[in-house]
């Protein structure tokens, strides 16, 4: 810094100057030189000082005792390595933790979504508590929402895979969407090159025109600009390019080829159209676009009992993509915040044993000269300094946080999120630095700054070992290891009951997830034109899937596997006996299976037999029902030979449906949604697409993959085997959130933990050094080593148990945030509590033991000379 060293000069030049001055003074009064110079300096005084008064009163005075008081902090920590280390590691967790899931909350809850009219942006959805939690739109409600003053537009998408061939790639199948032309502008997107869909391109016959997303034309097209204009193969069409969207561009999210939505040709009340998006009018609200939207769903509902159960809102683009996570990631929040108070309370008390043990120190300071509120800033610059090493460090722990994060997505963190460490999350981890500082250096530093010299020089001063006197010297570090043992018994209560919620989950599945792989098969119309030609394909590909090593058996269903969609559909029906009046709203999930389906998935059959080739017959179909069908609509009554009849409506002629077993009820939807009445029919006739199941000996089902595409390629090559998967793959990620809940909060738990043990074990041993006399004079009287034993043991015992005491009642105060959450698992479930508490306290008095055996081995003469 050239500009204090010019001042510090200038300083030096004045007090020469003034000094020259002096003796000339007195050589002109007649002195000789020698004794001018000498009574200039006894007059002068000591310069050192005056340049102290001097700097004292420059503006800038404050910044050189910060400098000297961080240069020597630096120093004093280069000393003591063991503690610089341990206090800093604290620092990082904390601070690495809380910049981590700020990092998330900022990217998922806060950063503008990359769409640019997003804030104006409203998501029309229905649910239907019957059929699981979102279902599919109708026309019929699409038309009565396009009514609403409130929206300027609507647009609509349904969400599809399309099957890219051609014959220089392999073929490939993609995620995308029919669209109706007004969605893009709708959402602000420009393409990169080319234009957007035209209303005219939504009609049979003209909408053969497609568009491609950028890491899709990158990877298969190279990234050629000519290829707007140009055609493409999809599904064995030829489709016309119109234009390229920007990178990262990803509507709805997956999607990477957009095609125009021409409306079906279906009953207005048939379940269609996967999303609805409208654009609030100019000067209007969510809440009036609510409220009319609510206002016109009563209209229609009074003109149709289809919707009567039906559920319908409007919400924020952002809380229709991100609104599942927002609970989550606000308690991911404050347990990091609780984590950095348990790693501010352990560094606290590591600086309250520090300064105990230098004592001596700041009172040779004190005594020196140094004021009270010299001795609280260097303590407070040695903390400042402490933090901004650990929050260096914790910006690594940050990184790798960050990077964790983005791997619990199953399918990758979708477009709309941006998980990086950003200038937002430097700034905060900067002020998260000083918070943390001030938080566990405050009372270290007051506790300085109340140093008496005379006392602490006084070497009796450190003889005074007795009880009395050592409780009072070590109850601040006691209440502060209490108030970390209470705030991770509040973290471990919470990672206990979402761990086991998610457990309840994975057991009300009622199917075995292990050792099952599926494959979903889409046979192209123009190649398998006929039933015949499909079901030879079937029969061939079943065949050759059956023969491969470690198989056990195969199976195929028309829908996809449980909790890796919606199954078939919902039918209304009636039982042989009941009329068609008495049996009005009567309905059943249906699912169309193969022999051999439910043997593929473990699922036992509770009464009757599977369905067999032989049931098939033109007079009737036969099925099997779950427990639910049977015990809704025949009352306890047996199943098993029972006939139920399709309605389909007026002139409806479908046959009827012989029940032949009743199957466990096994889950095809994820909770919270009921379990539905359903009926599993024998597949009649063969379908474009099926799914194909495999049980296999393997214990690593998804082994299999690369036999299955291999066998698909050698049947026919233009094939893609798609949504090929394990069981378990599909489990993991239906209950991806639950699992990262449980797993991120656990882990917050375990490492408060640790700092909780370490903080114990640490005041612990500090207690038993400072004791040591008064240890050696017991032993020297006749007290046991396990009496000592004890009573360190004891010490530990008593601040665990103020703290888990402490902890379970803030716990029980705030585990009702976890509502919502939790399957299965009440927030104040006994057993998790109790198992918390007992679980804690065992822990705590094994970071208790190893210092109460060192006082056990103490050797009496030792121990009392050890002053």
């Amino acid at each position: 810094m050239k500009w204090w060293r010019r001042r510090e000069q200038e300083l030096d030049e004045e007090l020469e100057a003034h000094f020259r001055m002096a003796i000339a003074d007195r050589i002109a009064r007649g002195e000789s030189p020698e004794q001018a110079a000498a009574a200039a300096r006894r007059e002068f005084g000591n310069v050192t000082v005056i340049k102290e008064v001097t700097r004292a009163k420059w503006s800038w005075a404050w910044l050189e005792r910060l400098l000297q008081d961080l240069a020597l902090a630096l120093r004093t920590l280069r000393r003591t390595p063991r503690f610089t280390v341990a206090a800093v590691l604290c620092i990082a967790v904390g601070t690495g933790a809380t910049t981590t899931i700020f990092s998330a909350l900022h990217g998922i809850l806060l950063r503008p979504l990359p769409y640019p009219n997003a804030d104006g942006l409203v998501v029309l959805r229905a649910r239907n508590p019957g059929m699981g939690a979102q279902v599919e739109i109708t026309e019929e409600v699409i038309t009565t929402w396009r009514r609403a003053r409130t929206l300027s537009t609507v647009g609509t998408w349904r969400k599809e895979v399309f099957d890219l061939t051609g014959p220089e790639d392999l073929p490939e199948r993609i995620t995308g969407a029919l669209v109706a032309a007004n969605l893009f502008p709708l959402l602000g997107t420009r393409p990169l090159h080319g234009r957007w869909l035209e209303s005219s391109e939504e009609h049979k016959g003209s909408s053969d025109v497609v568009l491609l997303g950028h890491d899709l034309w990158q990877r298969r097209y190279g990234g050629d600009a000519g290829l707007v204009g140009r055609t493409i193969s999809v599904f064995g069409r030829s489709f016309r390019v119109v234009g390229i969207m920007p990178r990262g561009f990803s509507f709805p999210e997956g999607a990477s080829v957009w095609i125009p939505l021409v409306p079906p040709q279906l009953p207005p009340d048939v379940l269609y159209y996967s999303g609805v998006i409208g654009k609030l009018g100019p000067g209007n609200t969510l809440a009036q676009a609510q409220a009319e939207v609510a206002g016109l769903m009563r209209e229609l509902t009074a003109r149709s009992n289809a919707y009567n159960k039906w559920i319908f809102d409007a919400v924020t683009l952002r809380d229709h993509l991100v609104g599942p996570l927002r609970r989550p990631i606000l308690i991911f929040q404050v347990a990091t915040l609780m984590v950095l108070l348990i790693a501010c309370g352990n560094v606290a008390a590591l600086m309250l044993a520090r300064g105990a043990a230098r004592g001596r120190e700041l009172a040779v300071r004190a005594a020196l000269g140094a004021g009270r509120s010299r001795l609280v800033a260097h303590v407070l610059v040695e903390c400042l300094a402490l933090s901004m090493l650990g929050g260096i460090a914790g910006l690594v722990v940050a990184a790798l946080g960050v990077k964790l994060l983005t791997l619990a997505f199953p399918d990758g963190v979708p477009s709309y999120i941006d998980l990086s460490i950003r200038t937002p999350e430097l700034a905060v981890t900067l002020v998260i630095t000083l918070v943390a500082a001030s938080a566990f250096g405050i009372v270290p530093g007051l506790r300085a700054g109340r140093t008496r010299s005379v006392i602490a020089l006084n070497s009796t001063a450190r003889t005074q070992s007795s009880l009395g006197g050592l409780l009072e010297r070590t109850r601040a570090r006691d209440l502060l290891v209490g108030v970390e043992i209470a705030v991770s018994v509040v973290l471990m209560v919470g990672a206990v009951l979402l761990m086991r919620s998610h457990a309840r989950l994975q057991q009300s599945l009622g199917f075995d997830a292990g050792g099952v792989v599926s494959v979903r098969v889409r046979l192209p119309s123009q190649k398998y034109a006929t039933d015949e030609r499909q079901a030879a394909f079937y029969g061939m590909l079943q065949d050759k899937l059956r023969a491969l090593p470690g198989v056990e058996s195969v199976s195929s269903a028309v829908g996809p596997v449980p909790l890796d969609g919606t199954i078939g559909g919902k039918w209304n029906f009636r039982t042989e006996d009941q009329s068609p009046s008495a049996a009005a709203g009567q309905f059943t999930m249906v699912h169309a299976i193969a022999p051999g389906y439910m043997q593929a998935l473990h699922i036992p059959i509770v009464r009757g037999r599977d369905v067999a080739l032989t049931d098939r017959s033109p007079a009737e179909d036969a099925a099997i029902v779950n427990q639910t069908f049977a015990s809704r609509y025949f009352a306890g009554a047996d199943a098993v030979g029972r006939r139920v009849i399709p309605d389909f409506g007026k002139g409806s002629t479908a046959p009827p449906i012989r029940i032949v077993g009743v199957v466990k009820d096994f889950r095809h939807e994820r909770p919270p949604a009921e379990l539905m009445p359903a009926i599993y029919v024998l597949r009649a006739m063969t379908f474009p697409s099926e799914t194909f199941v495999l049980r296999t000996r393997l214990s690593d089902a998804g082994s299999l993959a690369p036999a299955i595409r291999a066998l698909m390629r050698e049947l026919d090559p233009t094939l893609v085997a798609d949504r090929l998967q394990t069981q378990t793959q599909v489990v993991e990620r239906a209950f991806w959130r639950e699992r990262l809940q449980g797993n991120v909060v656990g882990v917050f738990a375990a490492v408060a933990l640790l700092l909780a043990l370490f903080g114990m074990y640490g005041v612990l041993s500090y207690a038993v050094a400072q004791r040591t006399p008064e240890l050696g004079i017991r032993l020297a009287v006749g007290a046991s080593s396990n009496q000592l034993l004890g009573l360190v043991l004891a010490q530990g015992a008593r601040v665990a148990l103020i703290g888990i005491v402490a902890g379970i009642v803030a716990a029980l105060a705030l585990s009702r945030v976890l509502i919502g959450l939790l399957y299965d698992v009440q927030p104040a479930d006994p057993v998790t509590f109790v198992g918390v508490a007992v679980a804690l306290l065992i822990v705590a008095l094994l970071a208790a033991l190893l210092p109460a055996l060192r006082a056990a081995r103490l050797d009496p003469l030792t121990a009392i000379r050890w002053n």
